[in-house]
């Protein structure tokens, strides 16, 4: 179980993964993680190239548990 600095941390090192991937529009999603590391995805992706991207990006990141995909595909 993460307490709130650590699931605080989670999202912003899960967030600025994303950011820093050049073929994801990263405002175009959102990162929540709750105390269990379970990382949950919401938005829009452009593709589902993009998508997967995503989804990798952040399995990547250290401490990651499950991951929830809410993110929709609309071009």
């Amino acid at each position: 179980m993460l307490d709130w600095t650590d699931a605080v941390e989670l999202d912003a090192q899960v967030g600025f993964s994303l950011i820093k991937t050049a073929s994801i529009a990263d405002v175009n999603l959102r990162v929540g993680v709750d105390a269990s590391a379970n990382v949950f995805i919401l938005g829009r992706a452009r593709s589902d190239e993009e998508l997967q991207k995503a989804f990798e990006v952040s399995s990547e990141t250290e401490r990651v548990g499950d991951i929830i995909n809410y993110i929709e595909i609309r071009p």
